[in-house]
């Protein structure tokens, strides 16, 4: 889009204005304005008086694209890419290989893992293995059967099951 720039004698900067009033001028460019929430990218919401995005901490940008941050994390370095965790307001790295796992600055790569191996794995308060079955458990998928990492209460949770809190994952290398 085109913009109309004037110089101001008086104050000496220069205002420029976009031809199209859907448009804003910042940075040197026009950019279009956001007319919901989903315009803005990373959890930004949309001012719909002003049209400009109101970015969450550590992003910027027209759009709240720029993730502040992702420099510091050298993700591509570490096989993966820099993106914004929403819920921690924060940048992180996500892998490139959808079999691994970003933690403790590395890409792991999540390993396939018997049934028998993720009972071992469990411990209960009283030490007792549970006589079941992960992948006949109705919440089961293809995450609870890749890995311990992913076995977690948490995970079980989130798939709407009920699990005891007591229920415990013991990891070891």
């Amino acid at each position: 889009k085109r913009a109309k720039c004037i110089y101001d004698v008086d104050k000496s900067e220069v205002t420029c204005k976009c031809d199209d009033e859907d448009y804003y001028y910042e940075n040197e460019k026009c950019n279009k304005k956001c007319i919901q929430d989903t315009d803005c990218k990373n959890g930004g919401k949309c001012n719909m008086e002003t049209g400009l995005c109101i970015c969450k901490t550590q992003t910027s940008g027209g759009e709240c694209e720029n993730i502040e941050g992702c420099d510091f994390l050298n993700c591509l370095e570490k096989s993966a890419k820099c993106i914004y965790d929403i819920d921690k307001s924060e940048a992180t790295c996500k892998c490139d290989d959808e079999n691994s796992y970003y933690e403790n600055e590395k890409c792991n790569i999540l390993r396939n893992v018997s049934n028998e191996e993720l009972i071992d794995k469990l411990s209960l308060p009283d030490n007792t293995v549970p006589e079941w079955s992960f992948t006949a458990f109705p919440c089961h998928t293809v995450a609870v059967e890749r890995t311990l990492k992913l076995v977690t209460e948490a995970a079980f949770q989130e798939c709407g099951c009920d699990v005891s809190a007591a229920l415990k994952l013991e990891m070891s290398s």
